[in-house]
């Protein structure tokens, strides 16, 4: 299968060939000159649809709508509609325009990503780590040196010199030092790539050496971060750390929590900005001045924002409607900043009530939370990173930037595509692993054998196992893939005839690889009343004996065979039906059943 998959790449214009320098070069290039973030964006979207797009996948199926695609594309036309609001149309049109096609992109590259195959996603991947660890150096040399790359290319290009000296010292037209928080959009992409990485680097074959690679990854992107003066990012390390912990623990739950906690920040935000500068926080010594100045500044614009509930001032109008006020700024004393909303409002969540009202706020909540359920659907190693990746996103965006800024919506564009892309690597690559080692060793389990026992993943988020039906017969049947014509006519079969399999005091289990989110999906579309076992690292496929070598148009892979066990109530097989073809195959295992003794 990997090997079709490859030759049929070759016929892509080369465009996968392109994948793993434009995986190794994002986050190296963006990681120095964040402001590149859309450049890259497009080039890795553009290879990775056309990539798809010439493997079969059409542009409707990338672009297929669901529940999360739906909200954001409803969250983009009422964007749209606010930006005629806005002071200036033609500014605000232009973000919205952006948004929308950040969202199109987004959805329609981590959808092509799944086509690739097990060695192209490896080599994107250890690409990306590459890459990651440079940026990752070069933010350390530039916090060490007082930015001696970035003052160099200045002084010696005069192009990239700013206009105005703002945190930089200029002798003679020369660049002589640089405030460290030039740098917090550099810090703010190194931890963008901090949990894809890991997440690539934890699924090395050997134990020692992805335990040091991965520790000594970690580290290296953390300390860059932690030296850096930008606290946001040093914040989004330490939350999505704790998440992370969590959510090796509890799944789903987490995934929850953080749709829930995603709609919290923004029912909340107004009413605990107000509470921090009533409590006087903004003149707290032991804060850092940077916290101070927000509560000033989010306060200020809480109140605005009330001025404006439900449709706001309109999309990117912050800096035009300060710029209206100038020189009308409050200072009081003690204050480490002006009473403004300054050009932004440091906090999406709150940036949103101020410039787009209750309304976009409503449609905001739900397209974030969808998208927070979306980790459900990952494989089920890769689904603490993607709650960490969320995490991440999360803080950085209510402590840091305008939420319009083109880089940085782009950058956080990147995340989803490269989480993907990580993910993909570790479930072929593992699954790759399964094939070389069960090639010429898959057990042969047969009539009057021990049932092997398991303690599955079941739908709707709990668990499974052989044991819990001691005493009672068991249909056990392994299938290859959810929503697929041969295991869903097996599935309706099993469900049609399920009345009569009760009759006889018999359960019914469907094991499959995917994860718990697509049996959820599959067993609420066809209203399949049984359970589906989710062995997404193939164990018990294994132990059963149906992970084996299949073929396909002359190719060979590894794959489920479609198989059923009859176990009895004490554990024994008493039947046995590999290679099943699914007609009439439910009634056989019905009759087998009805004749046991």
């Amino acid at each position: 299968m990997d090997d079709a998959i490859e030759r049929k790449g070759r016929r892509t214009m080369g465009l996968h060939r392109a994948l793993p320098p434009l995986f190794f070069l994002t986050p190296v290039i963006v990681g120095i000159a964040p402001r590149l973030s859309p450049l890259f964006l497009g080039l890795l979207a553009i290879a990775l649809i056309a990539t798809a797009i010439r493997r079969g996948i059409g542009l409707r199926a990338l672009l297929q709508l669901d529940a999360a695609l739906a909200a954001c594309l409803a969250l983009s036309a009422y964007l749209f509609a606010n930006a005629l609001l806005a002071v200036d149309q033609g500014e605000a049109l232009g973000k919205a325009g952006i948004f929308l096609g950040v969202i199109l992109v987004v959805f329609a590259s981590a959808r092509a990503i799944p086509c690739l195959s097990a060695s192209e996603l490896r080599r994107g991947a250890l690409a990306f780590v590459t890459g990651a660890l440079c940026a990752a150096l070069y933010l350390l040399v530039e916090i060490l040196t007082d930015g001696v790359l970035t003052r160099g290319a200045m002084n010696f290009v005069a192009a990239l010199k700013p206009a105005t000296a703002k945190h930089m010292g200029v002798v003679n037209g020369k660049v002589t030092r640089l405030n460290l928080s030039e740098f917090n959009q550099n810090a703010a992409i190194v931890i963008l790539g901090f949990w894809p990485g890991v997440l690539i680097l934890s699924a090395l074959d050997a134990i020692p050496r992805r335990i040091v690679l991965t520790a000594l990854f970690a580290a290296a992107l953390a300390v860059p971060i932690a030296l850096s003066e930008h606290d946001s990012s040093q914040v989004a390390l330490v939350l999505s750390a704790i998440v992370f912990g969590l959510a090796w623990v509890w799944r789903s739950g987490v995934t929850r929590a953080l749709a829930i906690l995603w709609c919290l920040c923004f029912a909340l935000v107004i009413p605990l900005d107000l509470l921090a500068y009533k409590q006087e926080l903004h003149l707290a010594s032991w804060l850092p001045n940077s916290a101070r100045a927000r509560i000033i500044i989010w306060q200020y614009t809480a109140e605005r924002a009330l001025e404006h509930p439900w449709i706001g001032i309109g999309v990117n109008s912050t800096p035009a409607v300060k710029a209206m006020l100038k020189g009308s700024e409050d200072w009081p004393e003690g204050f480490v900043f002006k009473r403004t909303t300054g050009q932004h409002a440091h906090d999406i969540f709150l940036q949103s009530w101020y410039e787009i009202g209750a309304i976009g706020v409503l449609l905001a909540a739900i397209a974030g939370a969808l998208i927070a359920l979306r980790i459900g659907l990952l494989p089920l190693l890769a689904q603490p990173y993607g709650a960490a990746c969320f995490m991440t996103v999360l803080a950085i965006g209510a402590f840091a930037w305008s939420m319009w800024q083109t880089w940085f919506m782009c950058a956080i564009g990147l995340v989803p595509m490269t989480l993907r892309m990580a993910a993909e690597a570790v479930d072929k690559g593992r699954t790759a692993g399964a094939e070389q080692s069960s090639r010429g060793s898959v057990m042969s389990l047969g009539v009057g054998d021990k049932a092997p026992g398991f303690t599955l993943p079941a739908d709707g988020g709990g668990e499974i196992s052989l044991s819990d039906f001691k005493g009672k017969p068991v249909v056990l049947y392994f299938y290859p893939k959810d929503d697929t014509p041969g295991c869903t006519a097996e599935a309706c079969a099993f469900r049609d005839s399920l009345p009569d399999f009760s009759k006889v005091k018999a359960a019914v289990i469907g094991v499959s690889r995917d994860s718990v989110a697509s049996h959820d999906k599959f067993k609420k579309k066809f209203k399949l009343p049984f359970p589906l076992a989710a062995d997404e690292d193939g164990k018990a496929c294994e132990a059963y004996g149906v992970w084996t070598e299949k073929s396909m148009y002359g190719k060979t892979y590894m794959g489920i065979e479609r198989s059923t066990f009859l176990v009895d109530g004490k554990g024994t097989i008493r039947g046995v039906w590999r290679k099943v073809k699914v007609p009439g195959h439910v009634e056989e295992v019905l009759e087998a059943v009805k004749g046991l003794k």
